[in-house]
């Protein structure tokens, strides 16, 4: 039974999901400068710069800062690479805010998956509602400004598991090559050989002999740049050192001085040296161009065949679904866990005509994941095993967090800290709606109803991980941020809420006033919270004001940009500034040039040679600093102070 607010009498729904995303992307934009940075960006900023550096030298960088070379750089470079072309064109924009916008840009693409997913569960319109909602969780719009890692991990995460499903669509019992009725057999993989080694053995002599020669060529080529070095190397560098003698071929002579500016006026040695660094950067990129003849030949050859066994956008879209895999393991290194729940459900749909798919599947996001992480270029496989084992066992020192109201250690919080405080960031209506669409998700399941694997794999993509949270007891900090990737199943089941209620109540005024209800709540947090929606808490813990002193609140201290704001006001001339914590290089920049600001990693706080100080309220950081100061200004959000500036008695 369709809702009686069905998305006919609203228009065509793609139209509305296009124009709340289009909406979206604009917020975005207008908003972006409104953020303070985040504790990690700077680092991550680290990343990115390695990652482009290593593109434009094809050499991955030989040393790496101690944990962040475990961390997949992909999103990361793109921020890098955004950053970089903006300010070229806008010299005055400030990095952080290019940065805020580009993560942002992934709330979009985490809205459109989630959409597409749960339009195969519930009415279009269901969908729409649930994906707002997801959308306005204050937690989730707060985090997309300010997180580089999370957010986008949790954006292309969910874009995996909708492509994946996508790619599943197509899929057939008797293999991804043989569907649509264009070549079938019984034996589909023997079946493929059999037909592509006749069609190949039709092909010309010369055709075949040119392939064999670019191949044969290629490998010979690959294995001396990257192996051997005996020939190509020693002749160049000594070419080198005939030009800059003019000893050389004429015409090479000519080009020396022409791109020597100083010519012989320098020594031979020195132009040796660049010769031999750009060809220590370059080598890769050669031996692997030098396989493309070989490579668009075999495929002009064999094109034919492919038109004939392809069945329609299948191999597009296992191309497509295994890229986006391949970039959520270069965002962080648990993403074959949304490969994995794909390979699951492909089982169970194909069977054995999985297999090739499969093998294609996995092939290209984990060629995507190698060359989008530089990191991984040495050992892929061993590094990979080594980032994943670092991440599994994760342990930030004894930072101290605050939880139920008292301060505790990252390593010693309760086995349930994960499912609190989740639960306790998510706005109301997203809590009944996810626990009245699990009861319509069981009742669906119980039946064997249509998609009821797919449902049992997406409540496994929530139950997996939190299990694991609660079993395992990594050391949690920063209220579990690195698990907002299972958030969107919660969404998914709220939308067969959403869709159940649409149904039971006939009442198209009463269904207006219903998602008014359910996506009001988010937006009024967002307006009030802004810009520090991330603080967020529901009533069952009294708000943002009840988890005050009880819950952590701006654990990324982004109000350090705002109190930096209250210095540059009110700072007398030549004043000194503390940045409290080591958050230094967060907002030194944005300061008054005649303010001295102190506070980097190992400066310790001596109270007779500063002026002032900015502390968080982050697990009560600020309590020693009260005595022997005066409050010249204070961040809040919602009553509450995020950050204090205090002035010091002497």
């Amino acid at each position: 039974m369709k809702p009686v607010l069905s998305t006919n009498r609203l228009g065509n729904p793609t139209i509305w999901i296009l124009a709340v995303l289009m909406l979206t992307v604009v917020i975005g934009f207008v908003l972006a400068d409104d953020y303070g940075p985040s504790i990690d960006e700077p680092s991550f900023g680290v990343i990115g710069s390695q990652t482009v550096a290593a593109y434009l030298t094809m050499t991955a960088p030989t040393e790496w800062e101690e944990i962040l070379r475990f961390y997949g750089p992909f999103y990361l470079s793109v921020r890098e690479v955004v950053t970089e072309v903006v300010n070229i064109v806008f010299p005055s924009t400030i990095t952080y805010d290019i940065g805020h916008f580009v993560y942002f840009l992934s709330l979009p693409i985490a809205m459109a998956s989630l959409y597409y997913i749960a339009q195969r569960w519930t009415s279009r319109l269901a969908a729409l509602v649930a994906t707002v909602l997801f959308a306005s969780q204050p937690l989730i719009f707060g985090h997309a400004f300010i997180n580089p890692k999370d957010a986008p991990f949790l954006a292309f995460f969910l874009a995996s598991i909708a492509l994946g499903l996508w790619m599943l669509d197509k899929l057939d019992r008797r293999g991804i090559w043989f569907s649509a009725g264009a070549i079938r057999t019984e034996r589909a993989w023997s079946g493929f050989g059999d037909v592509a080694r006749s069609h190949f053995e039709a092909i010309s002599r010369g055709k075949k002999g040119l392939l064999l020669f670019l191949l044969v060529f290629a490998s010979l080529l690959s294995i001396e740049l990257l192996a051997f070095q005996r020939w190509i190397r020693p002749e160049l560098l000594e070419l080198v050192r005939s030009a800059h003698s003019q000893a050389a071929w004429a015409p090479i002579n000519e080009l020396f001085l022409v791109i020597a500016e100083k010519g012989s006026d320098l020594p031979a040695d020195l132009y040796v040296s660049k010769v031999e660094a750009f060809y220590e950067g370059a080598k890769r990129s050669f031996s692997i161009l030098s396989f493309a003849p070989a490579l668009i030949l075999a495929a002009l050859i064999m094109a034919p065949l492919a038109r004939r066994i392809q069945p329609d956008g299948l191999v597009g879209a296992t191309a497509a679904a295994a890229a986006i895999l391949g970039l959520t393991i270069s965002i962080r290194v648990v993403g074959p866990f949304a490969g994995l729940l794909i390979t699951i459900l492909a089982i169970l749909k194909s069977r054995r005509g999985s297999i090739v798919p499969l093998a294609l599947y996995w092939s290209i996001a984990g060629l995507v994941a190698y060359a989008t992480w530089p990191y991984l270029w040495g050992a892929p496989i061993q590094r990979f095993l080594e980032s994943l084992a670092a991440m599994g066992n994760f342990e930030w020192g004894r930072m101290p967090v605050l939880f139920e109201g008292m301060v505790q250690q990252t390593t010693t919080l309760p086995r349930y800290f994960l499912p609190v405080v989740l639960g306790i960031q998510l706005t109301e209506p997203a809590l009944l709606l996810a626990a009245m669409g699990l009861l319509v998700g069981i009742r669906q399941i119980g039946k064997r109803s249509e998609f009821w694997i797919e449902k049992t794999l997406v409540a496994a993509w929530l139950l997996v991980p939190l299990a694991f949270a609660m079993i395992r007891t990594p050391s949690f900090y920063d209220n579990g941020r690195q698990f907002l990737f299972i958030l969107p199943p919660i969404f998914l089941f709220s939308a067969l809420g959403i869709g159940e209620l649409l149904v039971v109540i006939r009442s198209k005024a009463i269904n207006i006033a219903i998602i008014g209800l359910i996506v009001v709540p988010g937006v009024l947090a967002i307006l009030r919270l802004h810009p520090y929606e991330y603080v967020y808490y529901n009533s069952l813990v009294g708000g943002v004001s009840g988890a005050y002193r009880n819950y952590e609140l701006d654990y990324w201290v982004t109000s350090y940009r705002e109190a930096l704001e209250i210095v540059n006001n009110e700072a007398p001339l030549g004043s000194t500034i503390y940045i409290w914590g080591g958050y230094w290089h967060l907002v030194w920049h944005l300061a008054r040039e005649d303010l001295e600001i102190f506070g980097a990693s190992g400066e310790a706080f001596d109270p007779q040679l500063v002026d002032y100080i900015i502390v968080t309220t982050r697990a009560n950081f600020d309590a020693p600093f009260h005595e022997g100061t005066s409050q010249i200004g204070q961040v809040s959000v919602d009553g509450v102070p995020l950050a204090y500036v205090l002035e010091i008695l002497h």
